[in-house]
């Protein structure tokens, strides 16, 4: 996963998106600045299981594949969840 497309851009939203292979639906972050930006996919990768994948995008709503999506609004929350493959 590259983030570095995202780091040179004015991009107003953009979210971090965990999806379980064998689940429908997705939760979703939104990354909050750069900082978050660049070091939370890190952390995800690190964390990430077998048959989760995790994406980056800048409108939900074009991927309809990951709907229906649950947002979770802290960060610590949503590694946790990844981490421990409850998504939903």
């Amino acid at each position: 996963m590259t983030v570095e497309k995202y780091l040179d851009t004015n991009i107003p939203v953009l979210y971090i998106v965990a999806k379980s292979f064998n689940e429908k639906g997705s939760i979703y972050y939104r990354l909050k600045n750069r900082l978050e930006i660049r070091s939370v996919p890190e952390v995800l990768e690190l964390l990430r299981p077998d048959g989760m994948q995790i994406v980056l995008l800048d409108n939900k709503e074009t991927y309809e594949e990951y709907a229906p999506y649950k947002e979770v609004k802290e960060l610590r929350e949503f590694i946790n969840l990844v981490g421990n493959t409850k998504l939903n």
